[in-house]
C-alpha cells in the first residue's frame, strides 16, 4: 500500500497554499523550500492527533504516540515527558478526548453491524481530472441509514467565542468575518474535499454531515464545535476545484506563478541581494507659504 504522505498528489493543504501564494507553493511542491519553516505548531498538532488516533482506534498500546516519540525528538525529553513548550498540548488533547462527540464516536464500536469507523484513512480520487488525496480524521458510516459523519479535530490560537474576528482571507485581504474562513482554516474547503473523495470511494448515495472540533491553545482550552452546512462545503469545493486547475497549470509550467509579498521567511529571502525596491510616495500634497 502506498504511503499517504509519500504519494505526491495535490491535497486541500497544497491547493490552499497555491491559492495564497502561488510561487511560494510551487517552491514547496518542488522541494526548493518548505512552506513552514517553524514546525512548532505542527509538532503541537501532531501530539494531539497521535493521542486522538490511539483513543479513536481503541488502542491500548499507544502505538501512534510511541511512534511519534521515536520520530520527533524535538517534542520529548529523554525521560519521555513533553518539553515545557508542548505540555499544554496534553491538556488540549484530553479536553477533546473527553468531548461528547469523541465519546459518541467511540461508542459506535459496540455496534459494528450498523457502523463503520474509519480513522485517519487516506482517500484518493480526482478533482477536475487532477489526482487528489485527503485524509479526514474520523469518518463514521451509518450503514443502516446511509449517512456519513465526517469529523476533523483542530487546535487553534484563541479567537472570540462567537467565531467572528479579523481574519486573513485566502487572497490576502484583512476582513472581519467568520474565523472558519481564515486562510489558516478554510474548514468548508477541506470539508468539501473530504466529502467529494468519500463520494468517489463508495459513498456517492449517502447523506453527509461535517463537524470540526476545535480546542483553543490555552491552559484551560475552550472547545468549539463547528457545523459545516451543505451549501458551505459545496461552495468550498468549488473554490478548491478552481485553484486545483490553476495549481496544475503552475506545476506543468503553463502559467507563471505570481509572487505574493507575504513577509514569510521564503519571501524575505527573495529580497536578499537586490532588495525589496520601494519608492516613497506622499498621500497628500502639502504646500508651505
Amino acid at each position: 500500500m502506498t504511503d499517504y504522505y509519500a504519494d505526491k498528489k495535490l491535497s486541500f493543504s497544497t491547493v490552499r497554499q497555491f491559492a495564497q501564494n502561488p510561487q511560494r507553493a510551487l517552491d514547496a511542491w518542488n522541494g526548493v523550500m518548505p512552506w513552514f519553516t517553524d514546525d512548532s505548531a505542527l509538532l503541537y498538532g501532531s501530539y494531539v492527533h497521535a493521542r486522538l488516533q490511539d483513543a479513536l482506534e481503541n488502542r491500548t498500546d499507544n502505538a501512534h504516540l510511541n511512534a511519534l516519540k521515536d520520530a520527533e525528538p524535538a517534542l520529548f525529553k529523554k525521560d519521555g515527558n513533553l518539553y515545557a513548550k508542548y505540555e499544554q498540548a496534553d491538556t488540549v488533547a484530553s479536553v477533546i478526548l473527553a468531548s461528547d462527540l469523541v465519546q459518541w464516536v467511540r461508542s459506535k464500536y459496540a455496534e459494528p453491524d450498523q457502523f463503520d469507523i474509519l480513522v485517519e484513512q487516506g482517500l484518493s480520487g480526482e478533482l477536475e481530472g487532477v489526482p487528489f488525496k485527503g485524509k479526514p480524521d474520523v469518518v463514521v458510516v451509518d450503514k443502516y441509514n446511509k449517512r456519513v459523519f465526517v469529523f476533523d479535530f483542530k487546535t487553534s490560537k484563541l479567537y472570540p467565542a462567537n467565531g467572528m474576528d479579523w481574519i486573513s482571507t485566502f487572497d490576502n485581504q484583512r476582513v472581519y468575518d467568520s474565523v472558519a474562513l481564515d486562510s489558516a482554516k478554510l474548514f468548508a474547503w477541506q470539508a468539501g474535499v473530504y466529502i467529494e473523495l468519500l463520494k468517489q470511494n463508495g459513498y456517492a448515495d449517502y447523506e453527509f454531515q461535517s463537524r470540526y472540533i476545535v480546542a483553543t491553545k490555552q491552559d484551560v482550552p475552550r472547545l468549539d464545535v463547528w457545523t459545516i452546512s451543505k451549501d458551505d462545503w459545496e461552495s468550498g469545493l468549488d473554490y478548491v476545484k478552481t485553484f486545483t486547475r490553476m495549481a496544475q497549470r503552475y506545476i506543468d509550467g503553463e502559467l507563471t506563478a505570481p509572487v505574493i509579498a507575504d513577509s514569510s521567511p521564503w519571501y524575505n529571502l527573495r529580497t536578499h541581494g537586490s532588495g525589496n525596491r520601494l519608492t516613497m510616495t506622499s498621500s497628500q500634497n502639502t504646500t508651505h507659504s
